[in-house]
């Protein structure tokens, strides 16, 4: 029998030949020949086994990556010998078999695909460019086919997430940390969904920050300053002791003036300015707003230009004429604007690394304006934010909520005198009134948007619960009343609170059904009969509930 030393020292042949290594094992020495330019091909050392008259190809010989040891290729044709024989088929089934197996198996790009496609309906479509853009950053330093399973913590996944987002930073030679940071963020959601719907183990996710088997959300506040260290770091700014970018000090000295998140702040234009009313008009769908998609994700934000601000324009018109955007790019930059990330790159020059980022000014903003300087922290919001005037969908929303209560008034008022119908007109609209202060008009609050689908759904569900109906009077009527209480858990594969509270609700309005709690996408449901058990763990409500809701 040969060790490996023996196996080095083997020479390639004018002809192939094998030696055996014992228990059906062998290694294949391929013959060498010159091709039609001269050169010497062939020679390789494969290993191979003999499984019920097949031949099982194991693997090449060698140390290095996607090569085989002696010790390495016993270990592998030994588990597939074992295979074979226990299951008694042939190396031919094994090979079909596997193969569906891995076909089961999630590979890196199905989990990008699943969770593009999840948030392509729920976010504004800057901001899926966005998404797509840097997840396509990311498959260019890992291959896609790359299954799941070995991208988990336990097995190394944490590695190979790390060092993909230190390529991500380095590729521009240290200035894209902010670039790497999100793509680690969007990497962790792509892979929380996919232990959502069970094709990652929980407990297992490499881009998350800590390696937990149920971790709670912790709030992670962004760096900011005390209120003590804000007048040297004006200070600091206002001196540029670093000669930063000019565009770069000139939109950090804008971003403390407005609070402006630094992606709305850098794609501000010209034409937003109106020098006349002092404001600036930011239409709704410029990214960096960060507004959701269904909710004012089409109003626009006003800034009042102050007096310092008129200044900084007036210095920025001095450099910048006939130009689209008001903080102009570096050279060979990506944007046709200042990148998003120079405010924060400034801050950090200015020797502020882990004490500041642009994002934290908003929160001395909201906090110091509340406790020192004893502003209200509603005008504060609005500044930062949104403001509170009602857009179409809104208006829309409240006007079917008022008509639909007005509907049921109605039904259950029985009088219909012009004085009493006025009446509940008025407390309709109180009520239609104090849903809009408390901001519940939305499309979760009342879910027009699935109105047509519910239909659908409704008449489905009716037939489901006449049929249960009909199971639950067997067992009343049954003299040996023979049910079977069990207690179970179902997967909600619904990545909304809404999906999840329609499934809910439909197991309990099902006779023989009801659901518990609620937690960790699971319904903790207690069942009637085991009848009843299994035809929720089939999860054909489950998947109905998911069409209807559009997840």
């Amino acid at each position: 029998m040969l060790n490996h030393k023996q196996l080095i020292s083997l020479k390639p042949k004018p002809k192939t030949y094998k030696k055996g290594l014992g228990d059906g094992l062998f290694i294949e020495v391929k013959k060498t020949y010159k091709n039609k330019n001269g050169i010497t091909k062939g020679g390789s050392k494969s290993f191979k086994g003999r499984i019920k008259g097949q031949d099982v190809f194991l693997g090449v010989f060698g140390s290095g990556g996607g090569q085989l040891t002696l010790k390495d290729a016993r270990e592998k044709f030994y588990c597939i010998k074992k295979d074979c024989y226990s299951k008694e088929i042939t190396y031919s089934e094994y090979k079909r078999e596997k193969h569906k197996i891995q076909q089961a198996k999630w590979t890196l790009s199905d989990a990008i695909t699943s969770f593009v496609e999840y948030k392509k309906e729920l976010i504004k479509k800057t901001t899926f460019i966005e998404y797509e853009r840097k997840l396509n950053q990311v498959l260019s330093h890992i291959d896609g086919s790359t299954p799941l399973e070995e991208l988990e913590w336990d097995k190394g996944g944490r590695e190979i997430i790390e060092e993909i987002i230190s390529r991500i930073e380095d590729g521009g030679k240290g200035h894209n940390y902010d670039l790497a940071r999100r793509c680690r963020n969007l990497l962790n959601q792509v892979f929380k969904r996919a232990i959502s719907k069970g094709k990652m183990t929980r407990g297992q996710n490499p881009a998350s920050p800590e390696n937990e088997e149920e971790t709670k959300h912790i709030v992670k506040h962004h760096p900011h300053l005390e209120w003590e260290e804000v007048p040297e770091f004006l200070k600091k700014v206002s001196l540029n002791p670093v000669h930063n970018h000019p565009y770069s000090q000139l939109a950090t000295k804008f971003m403390l003036l407005t609070f402006l998140r630094a992606g709305a702040l850098t794609r501000l234009k010209w034409e937003m300015i109106d020098e006349e009313k002092e404001l600036i008009t930011i239409d709704g769908s410029t990214s960096g707003l960060k507004r959701k998609k269904g909710k004012n994700d089409d109003r626009p934000h006003y800034v009042p230009i102050t007096s310092h601000m008129k200044e900084l324009l007036a210095y920025a018109k001095r450099f910048n004429t006939g130009q689209e955007y008001i903080f102009l790019p570096m050279k060979h930059s990506r944007y046709p604007h200042l990148d998003p990330s120079a405010p924060n790159h400034y801050i950090r020059n200015l020797g502020y690394k882990g004490k500041l980022v642009a994002h934290g000014w908003r929160s001395v903003a909201l906090t110091n304006g509340v406790d020192e300087l004893k502003e209200d922290k509603e005008v504060i919001k609005k500044q930062m934010g949104p403001p509170s005037d009602m857009n179409r969908k809104e208006l829309i929303h409240a006007l079917s909520i008022g008509g639909l209560l007005f509907g049921i008034w109605l039904l259950l008022s029985g009088i219909y005198t012009p004085f009493i119908i006025s009446l509940g007109i008025l407390s309709c609209a109180a009520v239609v009134w104090v849903t809009i202060r408390m901001d519940i008009v939305d499309h979760e609050g009342h879910p027009l948007h699935l109105t047509w689908k519910a239909l659908s759904y409704w008449g489905w569900l009716v037939i489901e619960i006449i049929k249960a109906n009909i199971d639950v009077v067997k067992f009343v009527l049954s003299p040996t009343l023979k049910i079977s209480p069990t207690m179970i858990r179902v997967r909600a594969s619904q990545q909304t609170d809404l999906g999840q509270v329609i499934y809910a609700n439909s197991i309990t309005l099902t006779p023989g059904t009801i659901s518990v709690d609620v937690a960790n996408n699971e319904i903790l449901v207690h069942a009637l009969s085991e009848n009843g058990a299994r035809d929720l763990l089939g999860g054909r409500m489950d998947r109905r509930v998911s069409k209807m809701a559009g997840e």
